[in-house]
């Protein structure tokens, strides 16, 4: 999935929408490297500003940011769609970013961690050392409080 953006603001996903699907909120945050959107159901999309493409943004995490929920005392149910996401300025190597549906504001941390290789075949076919440091798509984490 990719997003780009120009003149038009042109949004291009590679999936179908339902209405849940439907985006309901979008920020950058300070420095434009990062743009995050809210939809109906509750997810938070974060999209990372491609390096050599002028306007182009990849998805850098995804994840479910509010549930459907039930107010007993006013006896109404809680909708999970994201009403606004507000990103904070920026700490050491870490993103702090406030989603809100209509009764909870969450705070969330994302963050990267860099694994080393050990115990592996670090050489590539022509027997060059290959960078020990990765980072893997999916060690993207996310925390709230």
């Amino acid at each position: 999935m990719r997003l780009f953006i120009s003149a038009d603001i042109v949004f291009c996903y590679h999936s179908i929408f339902i209405s849940v699907d439907i985006i309901s909120t979008v920020q950058f945050n300070h420095d434009g490297e990062f743009l995050a959107t809210g939809d109906k159901g509750g997810r938070v999309v974060i999209f990372q500003k491609d390096l050599g493409a002028k306007g182009e943004y990849s998805v850098y995490s995804t994840f479910q940011s509010h549930e459907p929920q039930f107010d007993y005392l006013k006896s109404i149910e809680i909708e999970e769609k994201i009403n606004e996401i507000q990103w904070l300025k920026r700490q050491n190597n870490n993103l702090f970013l406030l989603s809100t549906n209509d009764k909870v504001i969450k705070l969330w941390k994302v963050s990267e961690r860099r694994y080393k290789l050990d115990g592996f075949n670090l050489h590539d076919e022509y027997g060059v050392q290959r960078d020990a440091q990765y980072k893997h798509p999916s060690n993207t984490t996310l925390s709230t409080s």
